[in-house]
């Protein structure tokens, strides 16, 4: 299930969305990275992965994003996406849409 959050710049996923169910690769975080991740002061993080994802309703759009992995084993949320992605996706209703 993939939600927004209009409060956070930064893109999320949980630790057991990524291990248990897409088995992506956790990338390690650097300084660069972190940068500008306001998130990653809220919550410890595992790392990072970039993912080629689309919505139930239109399959054949594809998007590539970068969430941060948050360490917790049990979260509430699979996958939140940032203003900035979700404004971008149409999900808050911005002006300018794709």
């Amino acid at each position: 299930m993939l939600s927004c959050d209009p409060k956070s710049d930064t893109n999320i996923i949980s630790r057991s969305l990524v291990t248990n169910l897409l088995g992506a690769h956790i990338h390690p975080l650097d300084k660069e990275t972190l940068r500008g991740t306001e998130q990653a002061d809220a919550q410890k993080v595992d790392g990072y992965v970039e993912l080629c994802w689309c919505f139930e309703k239109n399959s054949k759009r594809l998007h590539n994003t970068r969430f941060i992995v948050t360490s917790s084993e049990n979260a509430p949320y699979d996958a939140v996406l940032g203003r900035g992605d979700a404004e971008h996706y149409g999900m808050l209703g911005s002006k300018t849409r794709r």
